[in-house]
């Protein structure tokens, strides 16, 4: 048994020297194959929004004022005042390098638009980009030259805050523009009501507040809470009709609350219409009883800009109203009737006196070239007055395309009854001074 366990012990270790004394075990070698390249997976990259022009209103401009710039592009959205899904920024690069970034904005209309005021003179560069859910585009880049100019710049934060000093410098706390175009939602009534007590509570000088809407909307509740109510008017293009959406507004506001209200923008595209729906405008909101006269939009671009006319019509609304003491007037509205159907008027009224303008609107809705090319003298014409107070008027008629008066007369009201105040000849329009005699 010994020996049979110990020749089975050597056969084992002979067989083990024989395996460690064989060549290495070499697999058998395999016939290669090229290993297919992997389908090119498109990158986000091939979806980019685009910029695709790029349009200066002036390539070269004084240091201070605006310049707009109209983009073109292409990128993926719903709402283009949803941050969440579209931005537009602009990067300016002063003469000394320094940089401002600029946000743009859809217009509401027609095209995105960035508008920038540059402070120092020399050349400046831009950058634009468009940014969606899939990127940020290249960037579009351009260069434009700014001159000397008088214009004194930006105001400037003073200091310190003294509560004995008015400052000239601010009219009221414009406390939000167009908020239903930010992403505040439904939440405007709640963040405006906030902003709007923040501002009553801490201005020293106690400014009164204003804010608006966009797009000729009713604003209720904002105009209960803010001081001066105001609305943007836009959905309109009748230089004749203009007249009666500008007083119904302003009446409007003034039913809802007895405060000073006006029309902060308004206007249309272009200068065809003008300057007779800015005329119109400015003189349905004055005799309607605005606190001020109606804001309209001209930053240049499609929007043109004040003409020599429209600077006319201001001026002869200022010298109308020069003499007059609107705000110890005490005014309420006054309900005028015409003897003849194709002319309409509104007017404003205290005890000392007041104003009315009149307008022929036979020509409501018609093209401009109609309306200039038609004007009809009104001859005979008388209206009713309900609401002048009991006594003796002078009444002094102003042609406001001449900017003249004209020769004045006399009227006995008797308070509670219509007073019948006959007219001068006119044509399209004629405002009218009322003074206690």
């Amino acid at each position: 048994m010994a020996v049979s366990k110990y020749l089975h012990k050597l056969m084992l270790v002979f067989l083990l020297i024989i395996v460690a004394c064989e060549r290495p075990f070499v697999p058998p070698t395999a016939t290669p194959v090229p290993t297919p390249s992997p389908t090119p997976i498109p990158t986000a990259e091939e979806n980019l929004p685009e910029i695709t022009a790029v349009t200066l209103e002036r390539i070269e401009l004084p240091r201070y004022e605006s310049l707009e710039m109209t983009i073109e592009l292409e990128a993926e959205y719903n709402n283009p005042y949803d941050v969440r899904e579209v931005t537009l920024d602009g990067t300016f690069i002063a003469p000394n390098g320094g940089q401002m970034l600029i946000p743009g904005f859809w217009d509401g209309e027609e095209a995105w638009r960035v508008r920038f005021t540059p402070s120092e003179e020399g050349e400046w560069g831009y950058s634009l980009t468009i940014t969606d859910a899939n990127g940020t585009s290249q960037p579009n880049e351009g260069r434009f030259n700014v001159t000397h100019s008088e214009l004194h710049g930006w105001l400037l934060p003073g200091s310190s805050v003294n509560p004995d000093y008015n400052s000239p410098a601010i009219g009221m706390w414009q406390t939000v523009s167009e908020i239903n175009g930010t992403n505040v939602y439904d939440q405007a009534d709640f963040w405006h009501n906030r902003v709007n007590a923040y501002f009553i509570a801490n201005d020293p000088y106690r400014h009164p507040t204003t804010a608006s809407q966009s797009g000729d909307v009713d604003w209720e509740e904002g105009h209960l809470n803010m001081d001066a109510p105001q609305v943007h008017l836009y959905d309109f293009d009748d230089p004749v009709g203009a007249a009666e959406l500008l007083a119904e507004w302003t009446t409007r506001m003034w039913q809802r609350a007895e405060k000073p209200n006006w029309v902060g923008e308004f206007g249309v595209p272009g200068n065809e219409r003008y300057p007779e729906l800015f005329h119109n405008s400015i003189w349905a909101a004055l005799s309607a009883g605005a606190a001020m006269t109606p804001a309209e939009w001209n930053s240049g671009g499609s929007w043109g800009r004040m003409t020599p006319e429209m600077l006319g019509s201001m001026a002869r609304l200022g010298q109308f109203v020069s003499d007059l003491p609107l705000a110890a007037l005490n005014p309420s509205p006054l309900q005028i009737s015409s003897s003849d159907p194709e002319v309409r008027g509104w007017g404003v009224a205290g005890e000392s006196g007041g104003l009315f303008w009149l307008q022929d609107f036979a020509l409501d809705g018609q093209p401009i070239a109609e309306v200039r090319a038609n004007q009809t003298d009104r001859q005979g014409v008388s209206v009713q007055i309900d609401g002048l107070a009991d006594g003796r008027f002078t009444i002094t008629p102003y042609d406001t395309w001449q900017g003249t008066f004209l020769e004045a007369f006399e009227v006995t009201c008797t308070a509670g009854s219509a007073c019948t105040i006959p007219l001068p000849q006119f044509q399209a329009d004629m405002a009218f001074k009322i003074e206690r005699s």
